[in-house]
């Protein structure tokens, strides 16, 4: 064990390593200062707000929550981030705790959606006594609020998303099990923190010492490099993108959509701002009427149901989204859109529209959902 020593004025003290008393004492001491989640890998270090402690993950888009995550954070880039919290004196095996996790993460990207991650961050923010917009402003230099939760919704319908283990002491094994999930997802960044206390003699003063374990090399290469500022996609950059991943068949698709979109007149084409990868959604306004019904990104299609949560017909009424997801699987059998209960933000290759006849009947589809969200804004009472 490393030695470690406290030096304060005149005074040099000599600091021993010492399990934390409990878990909850850990939990909270990450929760008040998720500093210690971690730096970032170049000159700047990272920003975190906690958006919910003990948050719940159902196992259905509709069902009661299953699993209690010890932590939910968010990043600058609006990443969510699932962090589980462990002593080293927890007797489970470490197979049982990456499990967990893997649990979570399923099932979170799958059936958690960004209304109720707004609201949880909210009730944070008002236990706290703290302004929401002066919280995401200060915490993550956050200007434009409405784009950085629309970064959100981008996140999880993507499944981009972080998973970090927290202990006062990672074992080898699970270590090793963490820097294999980490080379081996592309999307989601898996790593570990161990979070030692070192105390003086007397007890009273106290040494809080991170390291972050899991970001090896060959994972930083998986995943193109560490983590980087936000940057502003286009046509161009993000085509560039899908060709350079998937090639010039599924950058061609995503250009027909695209102008199939610019042609209608009331689709708006909004660009996001991921640091690493490009996404476009297509948003309906017409009359009043507001809809999210497509994105594109990493050479799939996805359908964000979760964004029409607040959009008239679709987010009162669980007939209208299985009978938009009908539709699109008569159009495009490849799609294969399963049950909401098994996911809520179903996507598919963006080759499965390389055929003409297919991409006109799932573009029809997606005409109809629109077509029903302007008859239930104008069916609307005033």
């Amino acid at each position: 064990m490393a030695s470690v020593f406290l030096r304060h004025g005149d005074t040099f003290l000599p600091m021993r390593e010492q399990q934390y008393e409990a878990e909850d004492l850990l939990q909270a001491l990450i929760a008040e200062h998720p500093e210690i989640l971690a730096e970032d890998e170049e000159t700047e270090r990272s920003a975190w707000i906690l958006i919910k402690r003990e948050a719940g993950v159902a196992d259905s888009a509709e069902g009661q929550a299953r699993w209690s995550l010890d932590h939910l954070f968010l990043d600058r880039a609006g990443v969510p981030t699932l962090v589980e919290v462990k002593r080293s004196s927890d007797t489970r095996a470490r197979r049982e705790v990456v499990a967990q996790m893997l649990d979570y993460a399923a099932n979170a990207t799958a059936h958690w959606n960004v209304e109720s991650l707004r609201t949880w961050f909210e009730s944070e923010c008002e236990r706290r006594e703290v302004d929401p917009q002066e919280e995401l402003g200060h915490a993550l230099g956050v200007s434009d609020v409405e784009g950085y939760w629309d970064d959100v919704k981008t996140n999880l319908a993507a499944d981009r998303i972080r998973l970090v283990f927290v202990a006062d002491e990672i074992s080898r094994e699970l270590r090793s099990i963490i820097e294999f999930l980490n080379r081996q997802m592309s999307e989601t960044e898996v790593f570990a923190i161990e979070v030692k206390q070192y105390v003086d003699a007397a007890g009273e003063r106290q040494t809080i010492v991170p390291q972050v374990l899991g970001r090896t090399e060959a994972a930083k290469a998986a995943k193109g490099g560490g983590r980087r500022l936000t940057r502003e996609w286009d046509e161009p950059s993000l085509l560039g993108e899908i060709a350079r991943l998937r090639g010039s068949e599924s950058s061609d698709v995503a250009a027909r959509l695209i102008h199939w979109a610019t042609e209608r007149g009331d689709v708006q084409v909004q660009y996001g701002r991921g640091a690493k990868y490009g996404t476009v959604q297509f948003k309906l306004y017409r009359d009043g009427a507001a809809l999210s019904a497509l994105m594109i990104s990493l050479g799939k299609i996805y359908v964000p149901f979760d964004f029409m949560g607040s959009q008239a017909p679709f987010g009162d009424s669980r007939d209208a989204r299985d009978e938009l997801r009908r539709r699109i699987n008569e159009a495009v059998p490849a799609a294969a859109i399963p049950a909401e209960e098994e996911r809520l933000n179903p996507s598919f290759d963006l080759t499965a529209l390389a055929d003409e006849r297919n991409r006109d009947a799932f573009l029809k589809a997606i005409e109809w959902a629109f077509d029903e969200a302007h008859r239930a804004q104008t069916l609307a009472p005033t």
